[in-house]
């Protein structure tokens, strides 16, 4: 941020912003670019102790799944914009039903504070969410809405946050596949993507592709959006498309095996994931992407286009298969 070109959107005055979720891989990051870039920052979490040391940063308790509208909309006092970076994704697998789950875990902590921002009068209201609503508005046959649990979920964090902050600016950055490392924790999706290729003679992976971004560029889209630098509305985030197969051969490189690796087919793919869906419902559980449409979908290039989101956000298209290495190193760790 700091080596940015001094364009009118870097030599914006500085704001105060309350990063919802501070704690996690992706709120660390966000909390960290602003405040390099000199702005002050609240954080909130359930547990507190973000361990950030710094003048300009101050933390708060709060669980947004519990409180009301009033307790957070004290701690948004004064504030000029509140980044939403809490709430669960697509790897979870609760009990049965999905919808109850994510309807607890996503909806209802953007309805309240999206109406909490409008009780504090914020300007600006940032959220997280998933590149899977940038894919269901692009392929509306793929029924992704009516038929996954979790997109439904994305979706309805849109429409809540526009109709209970209708005077604030709302930005959703739909983000993909993301990148990068926090000190001290496994990255996001290594017990699920990366697992099948860490043993046996044999490796396997997805037939298809995927958009990508980092921790650094999600960050970068958040403070734009925050600051007021780029325009409301729903936009994803996307530094790089890379196939599946790809991303397996970098780890595997990482790792030092040399075993063949296999393209699951499409039938092999899907009879798996109705096996897992069965698993799932013995044991009382169901995943928030639907098996059988999962399948087509992690057999499809979901890309994105990186120029867009350069223009949007600032952020720079490049190869992430160094960002992807260092993501494996430390899932090998």
């Amino acid at each position: 941020l700091t080596d940015a070109p001094a364009t009118p959107r870097h030599r914006l005055p500085r704001v105060r912003i309350v990063v919802i979720g501070a704690t996690g891989q992706l709120g660390r990051a966000i909390v960290d670019a602003l405040l390099a870039g000199g702005h002050g920052v609240v954080g909130v979490s359930r547990r507190g102790g973000h361990g950030f040391q710094h003048p300009s940063y101050a933390e708060a308790r709060l669980d947004v799944t519990r409180a009301a509208p009033a307790d957070l909309a004290r701690i948004l006092d004064g504030a000029d914009a509140v980044v939403q970076a809490v709430g669960a994704d697509d790897r979870e697998r609760p009990p049965r039903p999905a919808r109850r789950f994510f309807e607890t875990e996503l909806v209802a902590p953007t309805r309240l504070i999206a109406d909490s921002v409008r009780i504090a009068r914020v300007p600006r209201l940032v959220v997280l969410g998933s590149y899977f609503s940038t894919v269901a508005r692009a392929h509306p046959e793929w029924g992704l809405v009516a038929r996954h649990p979790y997109v439904d979920a994305r979706e309805a964090q849109w429409r809540e946050a526009v109709r209970l902050a209708p005077e604030a600016a709302v930005t959703v950055l739909e983000i993909p596949f993301v990148f990068g490392t926090v000190e001290g924790r496994a990255p996001l999706w290594c017990d699920t993507y990366l697992a099948p290729l860490r043993r046996g003679p044999v490796a396997f992976t997805l037939p298809g592709g995927t958009s990508a971004t980092t921790a650094e560029d999600v960050a970068l889209a958040a403070v734009a959006a925050a600051t007021g630098a780029s325009p409301a509305g729903r936009h994803p985030v996307c530094t790089d498309n890379v196939s599946h197969r790809q991303l397996a051969q970098w780890a595997l490189a990482e790792w030092h095996r040399d075993v063949p690796l296999l393209t699951l087919p499409h039938g092999i793919l899907t009879g798996s994931l109705l096996a897992e869906k069965a698993r799932l419902r013995l044991s009382g559980k169901e995943s928030g992407l639907e098996q059988v449409g999962l399948a087509r979908l992690l057999s499809e290039d979901l890309h994105l286009d990186p120029l867009a989101s350069a223009r949007t956000f600032g952020t720079t298209p490049r190869s992430l298969e160094d960002s992807a290495r260092e993501t494996f190193r430390a899932a090998r760790a």
